[in-house]
This record gives structure tokens, sequence and C-alpha cells, in this order.
């Protein structure tokens, strides 16, 4: 009797941590289901890996430049295809829609508190089957559309208790949201991701992914809580091509969606976000067939508290960028591969911006050759930056 009761116990146990991932998160993947994943150690010393030799192809475009289409010092790109190049002066509101060749197309600044202008410009999506752009008006709550020339198309307001943490182009008829901890109510707690109607905001679905313990990205130390800067300019949710990697920091396990909204876990991270004093940060930049582009970042929260509680920069002190074989599990120092610009690139393609005052730079000092010299002999100082789109295979 004592044999089955101890058996029974120990079955019991096993269903129960099978429910769970490594921080003890409940989600629809079962520990089960993850057996045969590869587990990654962010914190260990990799081997360097010059992924300049793994480039198939490498194109430069100059934005063009004019008084009303200015890219500063914020000026960052959103999307990228064989059609279209769009990028936002964020702190100015500033969007700008230029050709493939770079050619400006459009450019609008709807910036304002009026019901048809937005606060921000933190999260931007473009359709470019319906030539459409979704902002994020977060002091609001709510989805602003416009078009390619900036004209208002509609507005709706997010699901109650959801409070926008990214907003990505799922496809033809709907957005994928995340909402962020602060402020969500239990359900979004719970079930933060989010599909929506691009017509109306309405709730298409939600991912087959929850949490019974959701992280935030403030830390409490002793009476005080601060935020960590996003120091890596990549994403903890990314699109790349028609598929998006999802590394929620509420748990150890990454997962790859897919367009028919299919979850598959593709590794586990160790350590955890938190780990003692010290926090493991990890985020994303684009994906190869081969290999998931990353940087990762160590450091001590006592340290950064100080810092950030100070009035200084809560940054982490070491920052690395890595690439993960998606085959063996194995992590790289990744060389070669500027991993610059987190953006919605269809064709599964690094894109980094290169400002004109430094390649006239390099160009003075007989470093550029090809087209990117050609590029460099013909710009001033003061012109927009010039996109540079790597694809390897």
């Amino acid at each position: 009797m004592k044999r089955i009761i101890l058996s029974f116990f120990v079955l019991l146990c096993c269903s129960y941590i099978q429910g769970y991932g490594h921080n003890g998160q409940k989600n629809s993947i079962t520990r089960e289901s993850q057996k045969g994943l590869p587990v990654v150690d962010l914190t260990k010393d990799y081997p360097t890996k010059d992924f300049s030799e793994f480039e198939v192809d490498k194109d430069f475009v100059p934005l063009e430049t004019s008084d009303q289409v200015l890219a500063d010092r914020s000026f960052s790109v959103k999307y990228l295809s064989d059609q279209r190049i769009v990028g936002v002066n964020d702190r100015r509101g500033d969007v700008f829609i230029f050709g493939r060749d770079g050619k400006i197309i459009s450019h609008f600044n709807r910036q304002g508190q009026s019901n048809i202008e937005y606060a921000s410009l933190m999260y931007l999506v473009y359709d470019e089957k319906n030539k459409e752009l979704f902002i994020a008006d977060l002091p609001k709550n709510r989805c602003l559309t416009y078009s390619e020339e900036g004209k208002f198309l509609r507005y709706f307001d997010f699901p109650e208790g959801f409070i926008t943490g990214a907003l990505l182009d799922f496809d033809d008829q709907t957005l994928l949201a995340y909402s962020k901890v602060r402020g969500a109510n239990e359900i979004n707690m719970k079930m933060p991701y989010l599909l929506l109607s691009k017509k109306d905001g309405s709730i298409v679905s939600r991912l087959d992914l929850s949490f019974s313990d959701r992280k935030s990205d403030r830390i409490k130390v002793g009476d005080q809580s601060f935020q960590i800067i996003d120091f890596f300019g990549g994403s903890s949710i990314v699109k790349s091509g028609q598929e998006i990697i999802i590394a929620d920091i509420s748990t150890d396990t990454v997962f790859l969606l897919t367009q028919d909204k299919k979850l598959t876990p593709i590794f586990v991270r160790t350590p955890s976000y938190i780990q003692g004093d010290k926090i493991v940060m990890m985020k994303f930049f684009f994906k190869m067939d081969s290999y998931l582009f990353l940087a990762t970042a160590t450091g001590d929260v006592n340290e950064m508290s100080k810092m950030v509680l100070g009035g200084g920069v809560s940054r982490p002190p070491s920052v690395r960028l890595v690439a993960l074989d998606l085959q063996t599990g194995q992590l790289f120092n990744a060389r070669g591969c500027p991993l610059g610009n987190c953006a919605d690139v269809h064709g599964k393609a690094d894109i980094h911006l290169m400002q004109a005052h430094g390649l006239i730079t390099l160009l003075k000092e007989g470093k550029l050759d090809g087209k990117l010299k050609e590029i460099a002999e013909k710009i001033d100082e003061d012109d927009n930056p010039v996109v540079t789109i790597t694809k390897y295979r």
C-alpha cells in the first residue's frame, strides 16, 4: 500500500511539474513537449564566427534628402520590402515613406493632442498591401490608422485593461499586440498576446500562451523601483519574414509563431531573467534559416539601481552580439554582422544605417570601394543616412 501511495504521489508531482516552465509559469507548452530542446546558457564564453562569409547579397540605399525629410538621430527604419522603406523620427513624430530606391514617396507628421493625432511613434505598423499605417497612441490607449499620405482614416480603442507593449503586423486582417504588466487586468496579465482586427480592434483570438506569474521589466530595490532602459535596439518580440520570435521575460522558453498561429518552442534559456542579484537580458534582431541573431547582457541589480536612482542611466556593463545555431543549439560571438536595426523586414535580411558624415570620412581615408564609394562621392555630410541591406544564406 505504501508503494502504491508513493507511486501515486510521484506521478502527481510529475504531472504538476510538466505543466510549468522553468520559472514555474503555466503555459500551453508542457514540459513533456520541451524535451530535446537546446538549453542555451547566456553567460558562458562562446567561440567567434565570422558571418561575413555567409553573405549572399548586399545592397546600399541612400535615402533622399529634402528640407521636409531630414532623418535625425532618433531616426529608425520600421519596415523594408522590395517596394518600400518606412522610417520615423520618433522624437519629432515624423513618418517617412521611401521607395526601394530611396526616393521620397510621402511624409507626414500628425503628432499632437487632437482626436486624429498621435502622442508618440513608439509603435508603428505598415501594411503594404492596404497602404495603411497603424500607430499606437499610448496615452489614450488606442490605435490610429492613416493612409500613406498621412490622411486620418479611423481609430479603435485597445481592449479594456490592455496596456500596449508591442504592436506587429501579423497578416492582412490582424495585428499582434502584447500587453505590459503594469495596469493590465487579470485576463491580459495571464494571456497578454492578442490578435486584433485591423478594421475595428476587436479581439480575433489570443495566443495559446499563458502565465500564472508575469515578470515586469521594472526592478524593485527596497521601497523604490526602476525600469531597465532599452539598450539593445532589438526586441523581445521580433518579426522576421512571416515568422515572429517571442521571448517573454516571464518564461525561459523562446517560441516561434507562424502564420497558422502555431507556437513552437525553439530553445530554453538559462539562467532566468532574474537570477539572485543578477539580471540576464536577451533581445533579438533577425532570423536566418539556420541562425538566430540576438544580444545578451548581464548586470548587477543593486549597482544598476544605484546608478539610475542617483540620476544615471541603467545600462548593464556588458553587451554581446551573438548568433544561435538553431540546429545544434550552440552560441557564437557574431562577427561581420552589424545587427543595427530591428524592423519588419520581408525576406529575412539584416539592415543598419550608415550616417553620411561617417561615409565621407571613410571615403577620405580610402576605405570604400564599389557602390558604397560611388554613393559617398555624391552625398553631403548633412544628407540622410544610407540603408545597408544584407541577406545571408
